[in-house]
């Protein structure tokens, strides 16, 4: 039925008119522009390419603070790394990604030029970028790499900066309705001509500040949430924060013993098994859950508080990390823009571009999960009741194994202050009558330095735990790690390591372009572009010597954070592109235009040797009114210095929904029903789980200890981007007179993707029959990972590869008009996207998995196949009220098939006016409201962070704000 909906869609554009904020580009023009995705500066601003454009006037209709979280709202982005993206976080960056294909994949420039990358994939943040400077944006769809080389696969986002004159003031202030979440913006910028208007110089001084929202402060998120049988209930981590040991499988404790203990708590005999998790009771007592083969899960013996509405007492007990975990990472922000130029005479022009940003994005965690360390049998503070299940043990002088949330120790927090400069500076003009030039040189630098509280260093810890008087000669009282209050301030301070992590990314780039006409041809002059281009991209990662250190038995010693290793690396290319604008016929019978571009380019890159892309587009206007065109492009992207040099490091990804295979809990592989549980359970016992335990054997957590690395021996990328479409301008008169409707079919498909083979995917080919049908622990697949003495899997590896391919198409549409309606004029406007596919290939060979209307569990993995953005505006003298309506379509969860999440509307109101006389003329007024119904986010069984998709969802509710702007 929603495919049917493409028809009517189309057919209603032809009624619903657009706002002009996004209009496509008009098909004549004043001046001779450069388009985006083209070298060669023409008149007619048409493109082959789907090109469209985003007014400043959205970007102040929305308070953006940050420019990405307007980018996100458009149906041609799937929104990735935001100001929501707490954990998964990128260090506070935002990033945006056009289609879904990735951060890598999409280039971002300003003013046509590339921006100094913030991180080791190259991909650039845009907090660098105050919304205040930006005239507009222009998104182009698909590859192209043959105008800007490499990461133009998916497209390319060009942020186009005003040109000021005299001086601008603007400030702005929002706040959610809940109170929170307050933004406040000041920008101060001016311009002004010199030399008798040969040069102009400019300059803008901003400052933003963002307050952080804790998904404790909503109700939707301040429970983390697992999902069985229909039914949403309390599931947080598996390290709960009162300490519990797993039953090592080779050294299990006696079933008598287990009897014995917990009949004192009146428990019958047999209710728990030595393979039960053993948790501590502040008061020395065990308490354990269990899930029978009939009946609910049940907590047992549980001595805690039952009445914490945060912290649910139920089976499986789990510690609920929620409340603690951001929803919005705050933001301070200083950024200063300056330009400069000076016409040397009427062909020549010096240019100069300044752009500083310094700002800090706050992440903060819930308290370390430790775990991987071990506690002597010896230990004094082991209670009688513990001692008595020990000492049943075969080996019972053995050590146990020990995991606790470390919440005397307080939430984990990164702070990353980010210092960045680039520089450019270059001659451009006119030569041999009417040929251009601009040559130039870019120099950038990102300083981050990244400040680590509440990391647990297992080193120490165990120092404590072995030591005989159980380290009271190293702190007050020694360290009695066993129930909840139970440690002493100076034993937590010994046991906590702060860190302090660096890292520099430096970007050099040289490009001179040449453009003008080569011959006439009768249906006008062949106009061509040629240059040559270098880039180098530096990087070097320097974490604390902490975080690197390895114990002698090679566990990382830092809980907390993941571990890391530094990171070194740099790449370069050299390039050369040469592109050619041929009109092929002219004003004759049934054909007012007919165009071809061609374009090629040369890349040989340090590490994937050379490569090249190229671009084939058609215009064709049978009449002026309506313009058809289409595009064909071989697009490339080189492996980056992530990619390829990462060392090997501590991860822990994600099985959500697929769990442990082995865990007897599991019905999908251990389960009556399953069709090979006896194979299944021999396999889990050749990987080191003890053919007695697999009984008792559970995991609850949804995720794992993994390793993720580069690859030196990474290729480039290769993608294939069609697209075919029209452009409607309304050639009647009256009413009607300014409209325009375009429509866009497209088609990506992408070979070698560079990814990494995910830890669910190894862990569920390993017990898959089609996969390994010997289940033999030497298959590929179980070779990617492995398990611990208690049976839990860990080293599983994610290291990134050369392999399948991903494939999109589907439809862009875009419909705007303009009409006089009484004393003013009414602008409307409708963009959207349709999704007909999205299918990812994720090994060579494997068969294409299909993903377009469904939603999974990692950032940018939400594929609504509708999505849009209908607005209205009506003008009136100084007055503007506008109104904007944002769609998500209904999406499976992909990791449950039978859950169905339900479309998404947000409406949008805002309103301005502009004093055009007296002692406030040059003053102007804006306010608005975002949410206006407060719409709460879905909740999904397969999220991404606080039960949903922040980044998809807005986690906020309504919010106000209010802005000023002054000019003189």
């Amino acid at each position: 039925m929603k495919k049917n909906l493409l028809s009517v869609a189309v057919a209603a554009t032809i009624l619903v008119p657009a706002l002009p904020a996004f209009a496509q580009e008009e098909a004549t023009l004043v001046e001779e522009v450069v388009v985006t995705g083209s070298r060669i500066v023409r008149r007619d601003f048409d493109s082959a390419s789907p090109i469209a454009t985003i007014d400043q006037d959205v970007f102040k209709s929305q308070n953006a603070l940050t420019v990405e979280s307007v980018l996100n709202s458009m149906p041609q982005f799937v929104p990735s790394v935001t100001s929501t993206s707490n954990n998964p976080s990128n260090g506070g960056q935002a990033n945006v990604e056009l289609r879904g294909l990735g951060t890598t994949r999409t280039l971002v420039l300003v003013d046509g030029k590339r921006v100094v990358p913030s991180n080791a994939t190259g991909v650039v943040d845009l907090n660098l970028l105050p919304a205040a400077l930006i005239d507009n944006t222009e998104i182009i769809t698909g590859g192209a790499s043959a105008a800007y080389g490499s990461d133009a696969v998916a497209g390319v986002v060009n942020f186009k900066l005003r040109e000021l004159e005299g001086v601008e003031i603007d400030t702005s202030w929002g706040e959610t309705a809940e109170g929170d979440g307050t933004e406040t913006t000041v920008n101060i910028s001016g311009g002004t001509l010199f030399a008798n208007g040969r040069g102009h110089v400019m300059g803008s001084l901003g400052l933003a500040d963002r307050k952080e929202v804790m998904a404790g402060d909503r109700d939707f998120a301040n429970v983390a949430l697992g999902y069985s049988g229909g039914e949403f209930f309390p599931l947080g981590s598996g390290t709960i924060r009162e300490g519990f040991t797993s039953a090592n499988t080779s050294n299990l404790a006696s079933q008598e013993a287990i009897d014995a203990i917990f009949a004192q708590y009146g428990v019958a005999a047999g209710t728990v098994t030595p393979g039960n998790t053993l948790a501590y009771n502040t008061d020395g007592s065990l308490f354990t859950w269990v899930t029978p083969e009939n009946g609910p899960a049940e907590l047992i013996n549980f001595r805690g508080d039952v009445n914490d509405p945060l912290q649910p007492a139920v089976a499986p007990y789990s510690y609920n990390f929620a409340p603690v975990n951001m929803l919005v990472m705050p933001l301070e922000r200083t950024s200063f823009f300056g330009r400069a130029k000076y016409e040397l005479n009427d062909t020549t022009e010096l240019y100069a571009q300044a752009i500083y940003g310094n700002y800090t994005a706050t992440q903060a965690l819930a308290p370390t999960p430790l775990s991987a360390v071990t506690i002597s049998a010896d230990n004094p503070f082991i209670s009688d009741d513990l001692k008595a299940v020990l000492d049943s043990r075969a080996d019972a002088d053995a050590p146990i194994t020990f995991g606790k949330r470390m919440v005397e120790a307080g939430g984990r927090v990164s702070a990353s202050e980010y210092d960045t400069f680039q520089f450019i500076s270059g001659i451009k003009g006119q030569f041999a009558n009417d040929w251009n030039y601009d040559v130039y040189a870019s120099l950038g630098q990102v300083d981050i330095s990244e400040s680590q509280s509440g990391n647990i260093s297992r080193g120490k810890f165990e120092e404590l735990t072995y030591a005989a008087d159980g380290g009271a000669s190293k702190c007050e009282g020694g360290l009695n790690p066993f129930g909840l209050g139970s440690m002493s301030q100076s034993c937590v301070d010994y046991i906590t390591v702060d860190s302090q992590n660096n890292t520099t990314v430096d970007q050099t780039i040289f490009e001179a372009t040449f453009s003008g006409p080569v011959f006439s041809m009768p249906a006008g002059d062949v106009h061509a572009a040629f240059g040559a281009f270098y880039k180098k991209d530096e990087y070097a990662y320097t974490p604390d010597a902490t975080l690197s250190a390895s114990l002698p038995d090679g566990r990382p010693d830092i809980a907390g954070f993941n571990a890391q290793q530094a990171v070194v690396g740099e790449t370069d290319s050299s390039e050369i592109y040469v592109e050619a604008a041929i009109p092929l016929l002219a004003d004759v019978p049934g054909v007012h235009s007919l165009d071809l571009d061609l374009g090629y380019r040369y890349a040989d890159y340090s590490t994937a040797g050379g490569v090249s892309s190229y671009k084939s587009e058609l215009k064709f206007r049978p009449i002026e009114a309506l313009m058809l065109r289409g595009t064909m492009q071989r697009a490339v992207r080189a492996p980056n210095i992530s990619e390829l040099f990462t060392p090997q490091q501590t991860n822990f990804p994600s099985i959500q929904g697929l769990g442990d295979p082995c865990s007897v809990n599991n019905a999908e592989f251990r389960g009556s029903d399953a069709p090979n549980s006896g194979q299944v359970e021999q396999l889990c016992v050749d990987q080191g789980i003890a053919a007695g335990a697999m009984d008792v054997y559970q995991y609850t957590n949804s995720q794992v200890q993994g390793l993720n690395g580069g690859n030196p021996d990474l290729k480039e990328e290769t993608a294939d981007t069609f697209s075919f479409g029209m452009v409607f301008t309304s050639p009647l008169d009256g009413p009607y007179s300014d409209m325009q409707l375009s429509i866009d079919l497209f088609n990506i498909e992408i070979e070698d993707a560079i990814s990494q083979i995910s830890a669910s995917t190894s862990i569920e080919r390993c017990f898959s029959a089609e996969y390994n049908p010997t289940f033999s622990n030497d298959n590929f697949f179980c070779s990617q990972f492995s398990r611990n003495s208690s049976g839990e899997i860990v080293n599983a590896l994610e290291v990134s590869q050369n392999l399948g391919g991903i494939a999109t198409r589907g439809v862009d549409i875009q419909y705007d008009w303009r009409i006089d309606a009484g004393p003013g004029s009414l602008n409307l406007n409708w963009m959207a996207t349709y999704t007909h596919s999205y299918k990812i290939q994720e090994l060579p060979g494997d068969s294409f998995v299909e993903y377009a209307g469904t939603a999974g569990y990692s950032i940018a993995s939400s594929f609504p196949e509708w999505k849009w953005n209908m607005g209205v505006r009506y003008d009136i003298n100084d007055i503007s009220v506008g109104a904007r309506w944002r769609y998500i379509d209904s999406m499976q969860d992909f990791g449950v098939e039978d859950f169905s999440i339900p479309d998404m509307h947000y409406y949008d109101l805002n309103a301005s006016y502009a004093f055009s006389d007296g002692a406030m003329e040059g003053l102007s007024v804006r306010a608005g409201i975002l949410n206006a119904t407060d719409e709460t986010p879905h909740i999904y069984p397969s999220y991404v962070q606080s039960n949903t998709d922040p980044s998809q969802y807005d986690v906020l509710g309504r919010q106000y704000f209010l802005a000023l702007n002054y000019q003189f």
